[in-house]
């Protein structure tokens, strides 16, 4: 196989490596540092699906290219445990989307259908399925809504509304369906207030049996007869007050306002007249002019008005002498309080704590942090201010550093990360030198995972990738000719160790291994597999056969398997064609026919499949795509004797969500507008293998709907 190596793109950028890698991650190295600033400070960080070795970040398994998860590890490009991220879960070593509603995700206990076994507050479990309430609050044991939430009422009269005085075809009954559904799933709970304006709770469309807060419900005077044609002149929910903002009515008098508004009421201090909003920031209030409480933002003035807070956490009662201009008793996070007793908060740099040393002035006030952000360090001015600045001021090769701001043996800035693109190694003391931690440039070409240093300048190869070993001279090389130009063309074997040259041990199947002066690959016969000195062909691929140490094409077209003792007689066609012959009574002549496209073998005369392509699942002696058949998985045959593509057997595997598999075949779990489970849910790489098409729903309910006789 062809080792992979990282693409990479070295650039220059004020003295920095920019490193790109492919997104599997394979043949990386010194990728995967976590650059986004932590809530708290770290010496060094990976993204999801890299780990650190104590010089970079290196890939796992399938960095960057696992869907819904990622992998973790402590040896380059190993995968020790699969962890799914939110919104997965993990089913037979994959991460799989959970559906919407569900908590609980995975396998029944046939391992033959995707099933969901517990749901949110706002889904219902039913058969496998989290069906979505959609304002439904109880369910039959077909999971039809048999009663609805209050402010909604049960409308199965929509069921049949029809946009078409015909509904005697399938066009029909679907536009139908699409007026009421306003989209797939959706239950036939209809809000109150749809048919009666601000109507809180009813029966049916137009009987209320309470209105929202601050209506009440008023009789039509109409003398006219009222009839199902007519019902809904029968009444409507009046405002206690034309102004509204009341919350509490008795009869058609508004008894109590909104909170946050306060009433204005008439001479006899009785009759609420209207409902007044509440002076800014006031949570509660009696007047214009009085408020009980405040927003959690604000704080409650002398006045008895509420004004914004500001920087402050707390209120200096005594300082505070103008409200919209608070003094501080307190600061909220990222600010220090001024020590000199001016109640003001000034806001940290760089830092999320700091404080004001004593003896600054208020003219040129300086903020000194305590603890800096993520990928920041401390600086100590003459006067004791602590600044705080990125690592890559020090340095565009850092990303992670500390100072003796951080470290007080420290007499420097040090990297405790680096940049993607370099290596964090720490030079040993030599004589007066001290220890140096630096960060060196990585060469991708080289497959180092770590390096050792050979002078204060010098570096080479510790451990290599997984596909590249250690010789000597401390390479790391591939066993590949199209890598490492020192081996033959076709070696797929090698010798050799850290203190040894690597050197070819053995070539691939297509070519004659022979040592001498020096070891050498010849290729066999382009058609050939396997072949020995000479060279001489021992076998050949599909289609050909072994003739005079040679490989000759069968004689009939499309042809797998034939022999050299009656090479115009075929004896296994290839795959998606079927064996045919014809005996004229003096000879008898092989054909290799076309099976159906989706057929990956089939029968004389081709009309029937007996396995199918990958995508497609067995049924009824025709192959249907997975979708259709509502399969998340089909049974997977062995490859056949000639060593084609893998093949699916008859009936589906694993049924997707939302069905169950009968006799391996998957059928709808509930009715088909019970719940959401069979709309579409981003569609596409690593989409939940449990959902149907639109048109299949769509079809489904056409098909009840006209077997049940409406």
């Amino acid at each position: 196989m062809k080792i992979l190596f990282c693409i990479v793109l070295l650039l220059v950028v004020k003295g920095a490596i920019i490193v790109t890698c492919p997104k599997s991650g394979y043949g990386c190295v010194t990728y995967g540092a976590n650059t986004i600033i932590q809530t708290t400070r770290t010496n060094s960080l990976c993204r999801n699906g890299y780990y650190w070795n104590n010089q970079a970040c290196m890939p796992c398994k399938n960095a960057d290219i696992v869907v819904g998860g990622y992998y973790t590890c402590s040896a380059y490009y190993e995968g020790t445990s699969l962890t799914c991220i939110s919104g997965y879960t993990l089913i037979n070593g994959v991460c799989v989307q959970i559906p919407l509603g569900c908590t609980a995700y995975g396998l029944n206990q046939n391992s033959d259908a995707y099933v969901c076994t517990a749901c949110t507050s706002d889904y219902t479990l039913k058969a496998g399925v989290c069906i979505n309430n959609r304002y439904c609050s109880s369910w039959d044991d077909n999971a039809v809504c048999t009663s609805c939430q209050t402010g909604y009422f049960l409308n199965w009269d929509l069921k049949f509304a029809s946009i078409s005085a015909n509904l005697n075809n399938q066009s029909d009954w679907i536009n139908t369906w699409q007026t009421y559904y306003k989209f797939p799933g959706e239950s036939f709970c209809s809000v109150c207030s749809q048919t009666m304006a601000n109507c809180k709770s009813c029966n049916s469309a137009y009987t209320c049996s309470q209105c929202n807060d601050g209506y009440y419900w008023q009789q039509s005077i109409s003398s006219t007869q009222l009839t199902s044609s007519n019902a809904q002149f029968a009444g409507s929910c009046v405002s206690c007050l034309t102004s509204g903002n009341c919350s509490t009515c008795q009869g058609s008098s508004c008894t109590q306002c909104k909170t946050g508004y306060y009433p204005t009421k008439d001479t006899t201090n009785t009759v609420i007249l209207s409902c007044n909003l509440c002076p800014n920031g006031c949570l509660t209030c009696t007047s214009s002019t009085f408020c009980n409480d405040c927003y959690a933002s604000f704080y409650k003035y002398t006045d008895n008005l509420c004004y914004p807070l500001n920087k402050c956490a707390s209120i200096n009662t005594q300082l505070t002498t103008i409200p919209t201009t608070p003094k501080c008793s307190s600061c909220i996070a990222g600010y220090a309080l001024d020590p000199s007793g001016t109640g003001i908060c000034y806001q940290c740099g760089n830092c999320d704590s700091c404080t004001i040393p004593s003896g600054q002035q208020t003219a040129s006030l300086q903020t000194s942090c305590t603890t800096c952000w993520d990928t920041y360090y401390g600086i100590k001015d003459t006067n004791g201010i602590v600044t705080c600045k990125p690592c890559t001021q020090a340095s565009d090769s850092f990303l992670r550093c500390q100072g003796p701001v951080e470290n007080s043996s420290l007499t420097g800035v040090v990297p405790t990360q680096c940049q993607d693109g370099y290596y964090l190694y720490t030079l040993p003391a030599s004589g007066t030198t001290q220890a140096q931690v630096v960060c060196v440039p990585s060469n991708q070409t080289q497959q180092c995972v770590t390096i050792v240093a050979t002078s204060a300048t010098q570096y080479t190869c510790a451990t290599c990738t997984t596909q590249t070993k250690l010789y000597t001279n401390s390479q790391c090389l591939a066993c590949d000719a199209g890598l490492t130009n020192t081996l033959p063309q076709g070696c797929t074997a090698c010798t050799g160790s850290p203190t040894n040259s690597i050197a070819c041990s053995a070539c691939a199947v297509n070519y004659y291994f022979s040592t001498g002066t020096t070891t050498t690959c010849t290729a066999c016969d382009v058609n050939c597999l396997q072949c020995a000195a000479g060279p001489t062909c021992t076998k050949c691929a599909i289609t050909y056969y072994v003739s005079g140490g040679g490989c000759t094409q069968c004689g009939v077209a499309n042809c797998a398997t034939c022999n050299a003792q009656t090479p115009s007689s075929c004896q296994v066609c290839l795959d998606g064609y079927f064996l045919s012959s014809i005996n004229t009574g003096t000879v008898t002549t092989s054909y290799c026919l076309k099976c159906p496209f989706e057929c990956a073998t089939c029968s004389a005369p081709g009309q029937v499949c007996n396995s199918c392509i990958s995508g497609y699942v067995l049924q009824n002696g025709g192959c249907v795509t997975l979708s259709s058949a509502n399969c998340a998985e089909g049974y997977t045959a062995s490859t056949l004797t000639n060593q084609q593509n893998p093949t699916t057997q008859n009936g589906c595997a694993i049924c997707k969500y939302g069905f169950y598999n009968f006799e391996k075949r998957c059928l709808q779990s509930v009715q088909p507008y019970a719940g959401a489970v069979y709309v579409p849910k981003n569609i596409g790489i690593g989409s939940n293998p449990g959902v149907s098409n639109y048109e299949t729903i769509m079809y489904s309910i056409f098909l009840i709907i006209m077997l049940l006789g409406y």
